[in-house]
């Protein structure tokens, strides 16, 4: 299979991951630094809470090579990393890949639902709206685009859980699953209805305007105009030809909006009490275990970076116009 412009679908593919590798090494770094940096360490933790000697803390330090250089320990890291390995959580004492692992699931369903319902939503509101300017729709998704944009996160979060949890009852506010009940599909699925409509209002506002603007540009294409002549309906014209052309930008869009979607989720996990990979950065930020933080970073890096790539297949097959000769 080739993309547009004869390359090789594998040899692109390749070409896309080893151009991802600086990047990754470049992100890595700063997040070790920056964790260098921050005040204590887990291992300072640990001694206040069973008042270690100065001997048993310097075999700690020592154990764990946080007395060796910066440099060093990263140089490290990155081969362990290489092997599939990530180390120890030092307060934990679990393999820190095992932690992740158990989050991840949960944190992907999270934003794949968060993301889904934003598409459902907000594509059909960009197309109402292009298809009638300036009508009732149009204003009513460009109010919703506005707010999206404007509203925290946090805020919106901490507003949805204090009306449809607390004041009204009719939704459970933290957790995956009911404390101490059957881990039903139902329970599960009222939980999630909170924190995804939550991510997926954050995204609305910039898939709506998009779609709006890319559906208005498309339909003064001369294409468009042919395709009116031929005497296809206007829905016809919109969604086969219109939509279709426009798409483009509108997975520009989404894939910019998979970095926020992650940030976004860290804290809307610690409000919600979902049991993701940001909550347990938050308590691995606390507890000074900078080898999850680490470990966090790394794997949202991946997803970031393995969702970029999949997005940029998307457009050579998507626009023959594309070109990946390159």
């Amino acid at each position: 299979m080739y993309v547009k412009g004869g390359v090789p679908l594998p040899r692109y593919i390749f070409k896309r991951i080893l151009s991802t590798i600086p990047v990754f090494l470049i992100l890595t770094f700063l997040v070790f630094v920056l964790s260098d940096f921050a005040p204590g360490n887990a291992v300072d933790i640990v001694a206040s809470e069973q008042k270690l000697s100065q001997e048993a803390y310097d075999a700690l330090i020592h154990q764990y090579g946080l007395d060796r250089p910066l440099l060093v320990r990263y140089g490290d890291w990155l081969l362990d990393l290489m092997q599939g390995e990530m180390g120890t959580s030092l307060r934990a004492k679990a393999p820190i890949f095992d932690l992740i692992s158990q989050r991840m699931g949960p944190t992907l369903i999270l934003m794949l639902s968060g993301l889904v319902l934003a598409i459902v939503i907000a594509i059909p509101l960009g197309v109402a709206a292009a298809f009638k300017p300036y009508s009732f729709w149009d204003n009513c998704s460009s109010t919703l685009a506005f707010i999206g944009n404007a509203m925290p996160s946090f805020f919106l979060a901490l507003c949805v859980l204090y009306i449809f949890s607390s004041k009204l009852g009719l939704l459970p506010g933290s957790g995956m699953y009911s404390a101490g009940g059957a881990h039903t599909f139902g329970d599960f699925l009222s939980h999630l209805i909170l924190p995804a409509c939550v991510v997926a209002f954050t995204l609305i506002g910039d898939i709506v305007k998009q779609t709006r603007a890319g559906l208005l540009e498309v339909l003064n294409e001369d294409y468009i105009k042919t395709a009116r002549a031929k005497g296809l309906g206007e829905k016809a014209v919109i969604i086969k030809h219109g939509l279709r052309n426009s798409l483009i930008p509108i997975i520009t869009v989404i894939s910019l909006s998979i970095p926020y979607i992650v940030g976004g989720a860290v804290v809307i996990e610690q409000i919600f009490g979902w049991p993701g990979i940001g909550s347990l950065m938050i308590s691995s930020i606390d507890g000074r275990d900078f080898g999850v933080v680490m470990g966090v970073a790394t794997m949202i890096c991946i997803i970031v970076m393995c969702c970029n790539i999949v997005l940029d297949i998307l457009y050579g097959v998507l626009d023959p116009r594309i070109s990946r000769s390159k």
